[in-house]
């Protein structure tokens, strides 16, 4: 129980979010598709414009890089899960382009694959693409796709979904997202469609519509879903944003729309509570039971002398005995030598969010109650490599840069130490290999019936392989 509870809080929580890649790589399973766009539209909301145009601020200069993290529970000692992540080089700066995900095997005594999600960007840096696979006798199995579209002013304005036919042997349309923005770039409003296999077409499902005031900040999204009887939107739910004067969130309400009233009525509200100093103390959950809104749950929030979270503690409320009672809390350690400028972490574009810790966390340990008495049921370990530095004294070699990316007929390769022929081999994401040759030149056409997709490559030279991957549009 506690193994979901603590990966729940890296996912999802305003305090609990850590280091998962990609908010879309949880986002089909188990969501209704109203949910979906739900979580799309304020994933864009709060990300906005990092997650759409801006790379990692060049002026940081990393020092560590996250490389995996490890989640264990005690009492299930062979329970364990591994998230292994890759970047674009080992240079300060790169950004992620894989993560693998890993369960242990205790009768095999080792890591055994069992997800990836691979990332693609264009040459801006702006993301284009999020490919899903999962393991299978050995071979990664494609699963589902995210494709990134942009306005001319480089902000999403459509994402389309789709997934694998093992039958078929190709992707088939799922779903798209599209977005309008107003004249200051705020998300104005986002409709999702379904694709309809049948009549070959889009079929409309959710519209999102949003206010802000005058700081830009979202104030109100109603959601409203279509029907096709009466071929129009109708009220569904509607979310509230309350602010502090100095610009925090205070109060977060949802409504459903009741079709008898022909009103909104309310269904959960979140309250947030801040010291004198700005941080985030205490967030709170009520639930409205018709008349007057009853305390649900709770989270306390602990910081250490450098204003970074150490403890979390989350109550539930016993509505028969009227009071608190302790539920689930974890604790957090850190290596204050290295401060977040230090360390580079799975999401770049997440950068210039304002972070939950301001130093290095190496543990997170996860604590549920018995009788009153916090238990140490699970941790998880953060392991970080050091960053190569940008123009160190003991480089040897130029970096290898393989462009376009994505590509459309050609490939070049520049920066290849000269003189050299070049071995280049191109495969596709199942392991077909589509080009192996060596020559001078370091232009390789590509085979006129490429299609679009992820493709991997090697370049070979006397001292070392150089590998990455490759969008063909």
């Amino acid at each position: 129980m506690y193994l979901m509870l603590f990966l729940s809080h890296l996912i999802y929580g305003q305090n609990g979010k850590k280091f998962k890649s990609s908010p879309y790589e949880k986002m089909n399973s188990g969501l209704r598709y109203e949910q979906r766009a739900q979580k799309v539209l304020g994933y864009l909301r709060n990300n906005f414009p990092d997650f759409s145009a801006q790379p990692v601020h060049p002026s940081i200069s990393f020092k560590k890089r996250l490389d995996s993290l490890i989640s264990e529970e005690k009492i299930l000692p062979d329970l364990k899960h591994k998230s292994s992540y890759t970047y674009q080089s080992i240079q300060p700066n790169a950004k992620l382009t894989s993560q693998t995900d890993y369960t242990w095997s205790g009768f095999t005594q080792s890591w055994l694959p069992q997800t990836r999600i691979d990332i693609m960007y264009d040459l801006n840096g702006k993301i284009v693409q999020h490919l899903f696979q999962f393991a299978e006798q050995n071979n990664w199995v494609n699963e589902s796709q995210i494709d990134y579209h942009y306005s001319q002013d480089g902000y999403i304005n459509r994402i389309l979904y789709y997934e694998w036919n093992s039958v078929q042997k190709m992707w088939e349309a799922l779903s798209k997202d599209t977005f309008l923005y107003d004249n200051k770039f705020n998300i104005k409003t986002g409709e999702y469609f379904l694709w309809d296999a049948i009549k070959k077409k889009w079929a409309k499902e959710i519209l999102t519509e949003n206010e802000y005031n005058a700081k830009s900040q979202i104030i109100t999204t109603t959601y409203s879903r279509w029907n096709q009887q009466f071929n129009n939107y109708f009220f569904e739910t509607r979310e509230e944003w309350t602010y502090h004067p100095n610009g925090k969130q205070f109060e977060f309400i949802s409504s459903n729309w009741d079709d008898v009233s022909a009103d909104w009525i309310y269904s959960n509200k979140f309250s947030d509570l801040y010291d004198a100093s700005g941080k985030l103390i205490l967030f709170q959950q009520h639930v409205y039971d018709g008349t007057s809104w009853i305390p649900n749950s709770k989270t306390e929030i602990t910081y250490d002398p450098n204003n970074n979270p150490v403890r979390n503690v989350n109550s539930l409320w016993n509505e028969t005995l009227n009071r608190w009672e302790l539920f689930f809390k974890w604790e957090n350690e850190y290596d204050n030598l290295f401060s977040f400028q230090d360390i580079l972490i799975p999401n770049p574009e997440d950068e210039g969010r304002q972070r939950e810790f301001n130093h290095m966390l190496l543990r997170t340990n996860y604590f549920g109650y018995n009788a009153g008495n916090p238990v140490n049921d699970a941790f998880e370990t953060y392991f970080y490599s050091d960053v190569q530095t940008v123009g160190t004294n003991n480089s040897t070699a130029s970096e290898i840069w393989v462009y376009p990316n994505p590509a459309q007929d050609v490939l070049y390769i520049r920066n290849y130490p000269e003189p050299s022929n070049i071995h280049f081999k191109l495969l596709s994401a199942d392991g077909v290999e589509l080009i192996n040759k060596t020559q001078t030149s370091n232009a390789f056409i590509l085979p006129d019936d490429l299609v679009r997709g992820i493709y991997f490559y090697t370049i070979t030279d006397q001292k070392k392989i150089h590998t990455g991957k490759i969008y063909k549009e």
